[in-house]
């Protein structure tokens, strides 16, 4: 996405939720290929997933984050990338693509952990949305029963 690297996986949440339920953030901070990186203690912490303590004493535009986004619903990614890419900020343009493979996860432990996270929230999220619906019926049962009430 070339987020800048003090992107914090809450900031991606408050900006990407308007675009619909997100079951899972992945956040990973990268020094951009052709750049001339210090060596050091300093520069080692940012390679990887993405360090909270992000030394703010370090050259930023040495370095990329990009997020990864899991949506409940596919329709989510295209209102995002049709909202954001191309869009500028923290002075970086943005970069939305809509893949079907990871760039962060490969390992079948990580994918099982992922996708057992996805199943609880999207479960969550189903269970919220089953739950409107019964007290929508039920105030329409109301309604219907204060009309025939007042019939008599």
């Amino acid at each position: 996405m070339n987020l800048s690297p003090q992107v914090t996986k809450h900031d991606v949440l408050n900006i990407m939720s308007k675009y619909g339920t997100i079951l899972n953030v992945l956040i990973k901070t990268e020094p951009i290929p052709g750049r001339n990186i210090p060596r050091g203690p300093k520069s080692q912490a940012h390679q990887g997933f993405h360090d909270p303590d992000f030394d703010e004493g370090n050259d930023e535009s040495l370095y990329t984050t990009t997020a990864e986004l899991l949506y409940l619903e596919e329709s989510s990614l295209y209102s995002a990338k049709d909202d954001l890419d191309g869009r500028k900020a923290d002075g970086r343009i943005l970069k939305l693509e809509i893949d079907t493979i990871s760039k962060f996860v490969q390992g079948a432990n990580d994918w099982a952990k992922i996708l057992d996270d996805v199943r609880l929230t999207r479960n969550a999220e189903l269970a919220i949305q089953n739950a409107e619906m019964a007290r929508a019926k039920a105030e329409q049962a109301k309604v219907r029963a204060a009309v025939v009430y007042d019939r008599f």
